[in-house]
């Protein structure tokens, strides 16, 4: 099912709803990840790390809020390979309802 998601996900692209909804949820958890503490200080620790101004994450957010579906749908055209990808179950199987095969 997996498998089947992605390749129509690179055949017929995201809708401009699923892209609505996908950005707007990204961008509110970046806001609620600053409001709190010990993320922000971890944010800035890393952003220190990375040479890295919290201007830096502003302007990368408004990159991503100006994304159109064209470009989303291209770029995962252009980079999801379904045969360069691989594929792992993991679980104990033997416990497992017998109904379902892994």
């Amino acid at each position: 099912a997996f498998k089947e998601e992605i390749e129509l996900m690179v055949t017929n692209g995201f809708t401009q709803e699923e892209i609505d909804a996908a950005k707007s949820g990204w961008l509110q958890s970046q806001e609620v990840t600053r409001s709190q503490d010990a993320s922000l200080a971890g944010k800035m620790t890393n952003n220190l790390r990375l040479d890295r101004t919290m201007t830096w994450d502003k302007n990368f957010e408004e990159k991503v809020g100006k994304l159109t579906m064209s470009d989303i749908n291209k770029a995962m055209a252009k980079h999801i390979k379904l045969d360069k990808m691989t594929y792992v179950k993991a679980g104990d199987f033997e416990k497992s309802d017998k109904t379902i095969k892994p």
